[in-house]
């Protein structure tokens, strides 16, 4: 008997290897990957696959590769094999879930701020490998970070590679306003001639969290900061402002105090005679004037003898002390003179009067050529604007003899005494003195001031025969 083997294995033939990406959603992907085929010299018994991961072949297949091995066995046992490659790539990418953006105000004295940001989320059909989150100024997540805003952009990577980015955005305002240190109140007096004074030097200073952006101030007056400063307190309101609009204000005072006395010019001195008749003139004394650095208020003129200075001034010096007074209360004063001189001389006369002891009355005339008066009572006579009692003396129109002083209403008797020493003597009683003459008197009064009155001729009548 002859007994024939059949050796010889089956040919196989396997599908392509297969290449594809993920199901949505999944980590795997349903992949229909054939079937091998064999031939034999006698027959094929069966064709069989194992897959690698020992998952059924219609199973889905995970990403990654997996390998199946397909066989072909004949009926004597006989076997070939060969394998397909089942690749599947994760196409898809991570879903990413950024943090909510954040908004918020600096830290005290910071230009920054500590600020907790939070995590990016993520999820994959195959597994979210790692988060990162880069800042937009470089510096780590953890960081302060400064006012402004900063874009933080997160980044979520699979095993396979595939990314998905998102951001968020960290805003920090400035809300901290500058601290401002106002200059220290300033005063000072005006300037030479001027009713103001330039001030240097007065400044504001200001420190901030981020930075003083300008540092201004406004005049109360409206002028330039550097325009000179008037007389009177001027108030500068300054303010610091920085770069987000943040800004603190303060005051300062510049006070500019009128030291600058008025300059006052008197009228010139005055110097008259009185009025006729008068112990007086009336004088118009003029006024003074005034310059001053701000303003004059008022020019004021007090005469020494306390009358106003449109009232006639008295014979003698009259000083008028002239006051200025300007606006902050600075004054000035000069002194003025006004002399009224009593240039007007004095009257004199003799009137003939009674004889005390009776005889013969005189008559209106006075011609002792006629026989009147004869006894030669005179009463003497004198009258001046301002003496009221101006001396009288009596001289001799034949000599130089001269006697007195006496006063008005003094009563004397007067005779002539041809061949005699002229004299005068005393006498008791209402005739105060008896002059002995040559020729006729002659009368003239002085006052007080030395004016002297024109002569007067009082006739003596001659002594009976």
């Amino acid at each position: 008997m002859v007994t024939v083997h059949d050796e010889e294995a089956p040919s196989i033939v396997v599908p392509g290897n297969i290449s594809a990406s993920n199901d949505a959603g999944q980590c795997a992907a349903v992949v229909s990957v054939g079937s091998a085929t064999a031939t034999d010299n006698c027959s094929v018994h069966a064709v069989t696959g194992v897959r690698s991961d020992g998952l059924p072949l219609n199973a889905p297949y995970p990403v990654g590769t997996t390998v199946i091995t397909w066989t072909a066995v004949d009926h004597s046992g006989n076997t070939s094999s060969g394998v397909q490659v089942v690749t599947v790539s994760d196409t898809e990418a991570p879903v990413l879930t950024a943090p909510g953006s954040i908004t918020r105000s600096n830290d005290a004295g910071k230009c920054s701020s500590a600020v907790d940001t939070g995590t990016a989320t993520a999820t994959d059909n195959c597994g979210v490998v790692s988060i990162t989150g880069v800042r937009s100024d470089g510096a780590a997540l953890g960081m302060p970070y400064p006012v402004g805003v900063t874009t933080i952009t997160w980044t979520a990577a699979d095993a396979a590679g595939n990314t998905a980015s998102g951001s968020s955005t960290v805003t920090v305002n400035d809300t901290e306003a500058p601290a401002l240190t106002p200059p220290s109140n300033v005063s000072r007096p005006n300037d030479a001639g001027k009713c103001s004074a330039t001030v240097g030097g007065v400044a504001a200073a200001a420190t901030d969290n981020c930075g003083v952006s300008a540092i201004t101030g406004v005049r109360s007056d409206g002028a330039a900061l550097t325009a000179p400063y008037p007389v009177v307190t001027t108030t500068i309101t300054w303010t610091a402002t920085d770069a987000a609009g943040n800004s603190s204000s303060g005051s300062s005072t510049v006070t500019v105090i009128d030291a600058e006395s008025p300059v006052l010019t008197a009228p010139a001195n005055v110097t008259q005679s009185n009025d006729p008749g008068k112990c007086f003139a009336t004088v118009n004394a003029g006024a003074a004037t005034a310059t001053d650095n701000c303003a004059v208020a008022a020019i004021t003129g007090v005469r020494s003898d306390g009358q106003p200075l449109n009232a006639s001034y008295p014979v003698g010096t009259t000083t008028i002390t002239w006051t200025v007074t300007d606006t902050a209360g600075l004054s000035a004063s000069a002194v003025q003179t006004v002399t009224v001189k009593d240039t007007e001389a004095p009257t004199v006369a003799c009137v003939p009067t009674t004889n005390p002891s009776g005889g013969n009355i005189p008559s209106a005339g006075n011609n002792p050529k006629s026989g009147q008066n004869p006894d030669g009572f005179y009463q003497l006579l004198s009258a001046d604007n301002c003496d009221l009692s101006p001396k009288i003396y009596i001289g001799d129109t034949a000599g130089s003899f001269v006697t007195g002083p006496f006063k008005s209403g003094d009563k004397v008797k007067i005779t002539q005494a041809v061949g005699k020493t002229p004299s005068a003597k005393p006498m008791a009683g209402v005739i105060i003195s008896h002059i002995q003459i040559q020729g006729d008197a002659v009368l003239w009064a002085v006052d007080d001031k030395g004016n002297k009155s024109p002569v007067h001729i009082c006739y003596v009548a001659p002594k009976p025969k």
